[in-house]
């Protein structure tokens, strides 16, 4: 039995569109192995469930738990980062998605685990080109890029640390997109699709949420 815990929603990005997102990739993942099961849980459910020793944790949610007050409120502490860095470090896996890289730089361990984080985007909506770097491990896919009207996350990526395979560009530039690595006998990904309905329910974005849990999950060598 493959079991994968859940964090989505915050502030600015809705829980149920995510939850759809997730399952249209999960729905493949069952297609090829039978035993599966996601669970979704609160904030607060994290370190009992890592206890448990889940074969993947999605997170897709910012930091900030009240981003437009002057007194922000931040739910993950050091204490926690620790944690979570032991348990990936331990053979987990952990998927980083869109907002889930919005305001951890300050949790040094966790900062170092990711390796990336996100700067900022457009005010508005843009046509974001999502294109693949051209890569050995990335013969699943059945086209170079794929485009949506999207919220271009520009991030700031230890390229040098990591293995980039994804970029995104659009009129206001380009940026790294997704990146996955090793962390001890566990492992990290991380994409930066995508905010808008369109975006999250795209095909092409379905399967490469498909691939990345797969790999995140350790059910695949490589992505």
């Amino acid at each position: 039995m493959k079991k994968i815990i859940a964090i989505l929603g915050d502030h600015f990005h809705d829980e149920s569109t995510l939850k759809q997102s997730l399952n249209k990739a999960v729905h493949r993942l069952k297609a090829e192995e039978e035993h599966i099961r996601v669970e979704y849980i609160k904030i607060e459910q994290l370190v009992a469930k890592l206890q448990e020793r889940p074969d993947a944790v999605i997170l897709s949610k910012a930091n900030k738990l009240n981003p437009t007050e002057r007194n922000v409120e931040y739910w993950m502490d050091e204490n926690l980062a620790i944690q979570i860095c032991q348990y990936v470090h331990q053979g987990g896996g952990w998927l980083v998605w869109h907002s889930g890289l919005s305001s951890y730089e300050r949790l040094e361990c966790y900062n170092s685990m990711v390796k990336g984080k996100f700067d900022f985007h457009p005010r508005e909506h843009l046509i974001v080109t999502y294109q693949y770097n051209e890569s050995s491990d990335m013969l699943w896919k059945e086209t170079d890029s794929f485009q949506v009207t999207d919220e271009h996350y520009f991030v700031t990526c230890e390229e040098g640390e990591t293995n980039v395979f994804l970029h995104a560009t659009s009129p206001k530039g380009k940026t790294v997109a997704g990146w996955k690595h090793e962390y001890g006998k566990g492992r990290v990904i991380c994409l930066t699709p995508s905010h808008t309905k369109e975006g999250l329910l795209n095909l092409e974005f379905s399967k490469l949420l498909f691939m990345s849990l797969k790999w995140c999950c350790g059910m695949a060598r490589i992505l």
